[in-house]
């Protein structure tokens, strides 16, 4: 991996969302709770400096803003709880 990468975990609900990065160059952990639906994170998600790797927990509300992301261009993974 190269050095710079951003972690991105999302916690994604149908009104509000938690974002956490992690930055592996700098060390770095930065959270933000966005408010407002699903997909209107992608435009904060698209400025996040890349190389970036993001993740959601796997339910209804994060596969609408996966799907998204991927038609932009970007990969978000799904991962299961529990």
């Amino acid at each position: 991996m190269p050095d710079g990468i951003r972690w991105v975990g999302l916690d994604v609900h149908a009104r509000a969302s938690v974002v956490a990065i992690f930055d592996q160059a700098t060390g770095e952990v930065t959270t933000r709770r966005m408010v407002g639906r699903p997909h209107e994170l992608l435009p904060f998600l698209m400025e996040i400096p890349r190389p970036a790797r993001m993740v959601y927990e796997a339910g209804p509300t994060g596969y609408g803003l996966a799907r998204r992301a991927r038609a932009e261009g970007d990969r978000a993974g799904g991962v299961r709880a529990g």
